[in-house]
């Protein structure tokens, strides 16, 4: 729920369409690629899935009633907390990645709307790629 809360959170069309201040890049996918035509053979094995989740829609209410059913509790500042702890997300890149710094103000923005506090973690591309093996 908490997954599928994050993508909810997110405005692909207003992103693909270049309405934030974003150079306009086509349409969201419900991927984590994008619409390659040798892989959309494979849409309609997912397809009920595709309408069950619907990955490209953006309901920041939804998003939050995800939260909420999961029992977090919005503070007095706007940030959901459970058990103590505050929900926090910490969004790790690559420094040489080029769309980064135009990018993750973005979305820390999207994620503050639905209560959840993140921060940007910039990293040297050698150290990025190593994450894994941390």
């Amino acid at each position: 729920n908490m997954r599928h809360a994050l993508s909810l959170a997110i405005d692909r069309e207003a992103i693909a369409a270049g309405e934030l201040g974003i150079e306009p890049g086509g349409a969201p996918a419900p991927f984590i690629f994008p619409d390659y035509p040798p892989l959309l053979a494979y849409y309609g094995e997912v397809q009920d899935l595709l309408e069950q989740y619907q990955p490209t829609k953006f309901d920041p209410d939804a998003a939050i009633a995800l939260i909420e059913g999961e029992g977090w509790t919005r503070g007095d500042d706007g940030v959901f907390a459970k058990d103590g702890q505050r929900l926090t997300i910490t969004w790790f890149g690559p420094t040489e990645w080029v769309p980064g710094p135009r990018t993750f103000p973005l979305f820390e923005a999207y994620l503050k709307n639905i209560g959840i506090e993140p921060s940007v973690e910039l990293l040297p591309i050698c150290r990025y790629a190593r994450m894994d093996d941390e």
